[in-house]
């Protein structure tokens, strides 16, 4: 499943969401996708006809300090703490009233996220912008307990801390770059991180101004109005079929593969 941002200039009020299935039976798909390095030069911020945008070799790597915890007091801070990675371009930003765009991170290596976001890239020189890109706790470089900190406690692997990350790291940046301080920060996610980017608009509204949610179930689960759990197997259906322009035996060779697999 690859989910992918379009946008028109300037219109950010209309975000094509594109979901595509992809696969190779019965020599539908002749080309094979080729792993490739997250900081692969040759792949980093392509745009969708392929070329690269401007900023693409600007991206600077840095860390941050974050609470472990940001809701509970300690009487010492300083063994409870994590080195959170996060990466900046300033090269077009406007310190005197450019955005920020802020890539919510996501379940995965931030780098991923940086060699693949075409949208915050492409309109970064047109805006002005300063391009952010957070890591999530515990993926990638940002562990709070060593490589695999997944192992030796989850327990603060939530959504609450995660944007509580995100909310401390964009006060620092607010507050340690001059010119920043009154800059409008708009969010950017894709799938999880579409949720956190619109969940982030919610909660901290004092530091979102506004947010670009791709492909963000953020009323998906149970208990909330209107769930249906079936809807998402529909919608998914419908991409795979001739009516959402894909070939006529698309719907039928995935649920075989399904149906194979789980055999």
């Amino acid at each position: 499943l690859i989910a992918n941002m379009f946008s028109s200039r300037r219109n950010w009020g209309l975000v094509a969401l594109v979901t595509v299935f992809v696969l190779a039976a019965q020599g539908h798909y002749s080309r094979a996708f080729k792993p490739y390095s997250w900081r692969s030069k040759t792949r980093l911020n392509r745009r969708v006809d392929g070329s690269r945008a401007a900023a693409y070799n600007c991206a600077e790597e840095k860390f941050f300090s974050q609470r472990l915890d940001h809701f509970t007091r300690h009487q010492s801070d300083d063994d409870k703490r994590y080195n959170q990675r996060y990466i900046v371009c300033d090269k077009y930003w406007d310190s005197n009233a450019g955005p920020i765009f802020f890539y919510v991170g996501n379940e995965a290596d931030v780098w991923l996220y940086v060699n693949n976001t075409g949208l915050m890239w492409e309109n970064a020189e047109e805006f002005g912008a300063m391009v952010v890109f957070a890591e999530h706790r515990y993926y990638g470089a940002s562990q709070p307990f060593g490589p695999d900190s997944w192992a030796v406690d989850p327990s603060y692997l939530t959504t609450g801390q995660a944007m509580a990350d995100y909310a401390a790291l964009l006060w620092h940046l607010k507050a340690s770059i001059p010119g920043a301080h009154d800059s409008p920060v708009i969010a950017f996610g894709g799938s999880y991180g579409g949720e956190l980017a619109a969940w982030m608009r919610m909660k901290y509204p004092h530091l979102i101004d506004g947010a670009i949610a791709a492909s963000a179930p953020i009323g998906g689960f149970p208990g909330v109005h209107g769930f249906r759990p079936q809807s998402f197997w529909e919608i998914v259906t419908r991409d795979a079929s001739p009516a959402a322009g894909a070939p006529p035996a698309c719907v039928n060779n995935t649920r075989a593969a399904f149906a194979y697999v789980m055999s």
